[in-house]
Formats: C-alpha cells, sequence, structure tokens
C-alpha cells in the first residue's frame, strides 16, 4: 500500500499568509507533497482558488484553522465551511477555547487537530487531557517560535505526549508547517530558520488510493507518521517488534529511540535500520527517529492491548 505526504497546516493571503492560494498549491506540487491544503484563520480558503495546481498526482484537501484567544487554535481537517469562534472569548479559558475548536469542527464534519501547543507554551497536558473528543495534536510545529525541537532527549512536545498517553488517552501526533511564507530567504529577509517556510514538516499517510476520502480515513485512524525530512522506506509492527527502515538522503547519521509509558527511555538505536522487541510491559510504545540534519520523524503510538490494529495496518 503506498504512502502519501500531506501538510495540513498553512496560510495564504487570504489570512496571514504572503502568498495566494495558487501560489501556495503550486510551491507544494513542485516540492513533491501529494496531498496540498490551505487552512486560513477562522476562513475556508476553497479548492476552486488553488484548482489549477491540482493537477497529476496531487489532490486538495480543505482546511480551515479554528483561532481562538490566549493562542489556542484548532485544525479543522476536510472540512467544507469555515470554522471559527462564535463570540468574544476573553472570558473563557484555554480548555474551554480548544474544546469550542474541536466541538465547531466535528459539528462541521472534519477531523479536529490541537495546534502547536508549545506556541508561547499556552497549553500542556494538563489542558488536553481536560478536552474530550481530540484525537490528533502537532507534537511538530515547524514555525520558529513553536517550541518543537529538543534540547537534549525527548522534545517538550513529545513529553506532553507522553503525558497523555501514559494516562491512557489515544493522541495520534502530527508534524506541519504552518508556514505563512512560500517563497525565499531574500524576499523575506531572514534566514529559513528564523520564519515558519513551506515544507519543512508534514505527515506520510499510508493509505489505498490518493482520493480525499482515503486520506482523510487513514489520517483520522493514524496510518500515518509525522516528519520533518526524515523518510522511512519500512515501518512495521507485529506480535513482538516494531521495525523500521530509514531512506537516507545522502550520508547522514541516525538514532532511534523507542518511547513507553511514562516517557521512558525504552531503547536507543545507531544507523539506518532499528527494531524493537517486545516485551510486554511498556503499555505503548512509539519511535523517534533523529538525524544529523536534525530531520526526525515520528512514529504513532503503539498502545499493546490493541496492538492488532497496527499489525493490520502496517502489514505490507
Amino acid at each position: 500500500m503506498p504512502w502519501y505526504k500531506a501538510n495540513f497546516h498553512c496560510h495564504s493571503t487570504n489570512s496571514d499568509g504572503h502568498s495566494s492560494p495558487l501560489e501556495v498549491a503550486e510551491y507544494y506540487k513542485a516540492i513533491g507533497m501529494d496531498v496540498v491544503t490551505v487552512s486560513d484563520h477562522n476562513s475556508l480558503t476553497a479548492l476552486a482558488e488553488y484548482a489549477e495546481a491540482l493537477t497529476g498526482a496531487c489532490i486538495g484537501i480543505p482546511c480551515s484553522e479554528y483561532t481562538g484567544a490566549k493562542c489556542a487554535h484548532v485544525l479543522a481537517v476536510d472540512v467544507e465551511t469555515a470554522v471559527g469562534p462564535a463570540r468574544d472569548q476573553s472570558d473563557l479559558g484555554v480548555v474551554d477555547i480548544l474544546q469550542d475548536g474541536v466541538n465547531r469542527t466535528l459539528a462541521a464534519g472534519g477531523v479536529p487537530v490541537l495546534c502547536h501547543p508549545g506556541w508561547y507554551w499556552t497549553y500542556d497536558q494538563v489542558e488536553i487531557l481536560a478536552v474530550t473528543r481530540a484525537s490528533h495534536f502537532e507534537v511538530f510545529n515547524s514555525s520558529p517560535d513553536c517550541n518543537s525541537y529538543p534540547l537534549v532527549g525527548r522534545s517538550a512536545m513529545e513529553g506532553i505526549w507522553d503525558h497523555v498517553l501514559s494516562a491512557g488517552r489515544r493522541l495520534f501526533g502530527t508534524a506541519n508547517d504552518d508556514a505563512h511564507w512560500h517563497t525565499s530567504p531574500q524576499s523575506v529577509g531572514a534566514g529559513p530558520n528564523r520564519f515558519a517556510l513551506g515544507g519543512t514538516g508534514w505527515n506520510v499517510i499510508k493509505a489505498p488510493e490518493l482520493t480525499r476520502a482515503a486520506i482523510r480515513s487513514a489520517f483520522a485512524a493514524g496510518h500515518f507518521y509525522a516528519s520533518t525530512g526524515v523518510e522511512l522506506s519500512r515501518y512495521r509492527v507485529s506480535a513482538d517488534r516494531i521495525a523500521l527502515s530509514v531512506r537516507q538522503a545522502s550520508q547522514e547519521h541516525m538514532i532511534t529511540e523507542f518511547y513507553g509509558e511514562g516517557g521512558r527511555l525504552l531503547d536507543r538505536q545507531e544507523g539506518p535500520e532499528a527494531s524493537y522487541a517486545i516485551a510486554g510491559d511498556e503499555g505503548y510504545v512509539r519511535a523517534r527517529v533523529i538525524d544529523t540534519n536534525r530531520w526526525m520523524a515520528f512514529t504513532q503510538p503503539v498502545f499493546l492491548e490493541t496492538i492488532e490494529q497496527d499489525i493490520a495496518w502496517t502489514r505490507e
């Protein structure tokens, strides 16, 4: 079954982006994205605005970013209407704002993704656990003010993820670039590590075909890994083992770390091949690959009590 690349979070001139919807779509198509979305703030950028770029092996999925007060945002994936707050939210706390975003996304028929918890350190596991019906969050947001990179070991966002998972909550981790620029550094006047540049975070989704329905179904079910540049050539879950292989871009070195309940480091392996033997007491197992380019990949947590589901979707 094929894998498809999709970034679900970016902006055009319809909100605070610096390129038109068509320019955004052409940019992503040029760098090899299979799924193009434009998620403008509290609005819906229709596929018709960038349909010209949706030719060949490239499809569009409409998205909207619920932009609540206090930096509490929720990405609405695959919707046909704008998703945003209905009133002033100055009297609400972050949990209530996030919950409203999730509720409105679901009411619009979309998949809700809790956005950039590290943006101004808006929320953490406490708020996420208080929000119901949220199935996805951004473990990585490429915007340089979202604090997604690790200092040592796990990133702060991974720490949040492990707290939530250890509480028994199923939560899928996504990577998105949240790009506001789809252009060159010369036009911005800053280096590429100083602005939200397109193509620096995406999700690699395993789906039977490149259609809106198939991509949405697989993404909603967690049949993907999140990436900032690391590409897996193989990912397989079996009854007693989780194995992956990395497709090297050049001669970069890499380390794969496997984490379990409580954020416990289960194993660390160097090289493009990694395999973890399941002991049975981990609760869940997830993997994070990081290489000498600072590129990363995050697999979804495999809960041992429902491991059959992961065996099924990762079967080659």
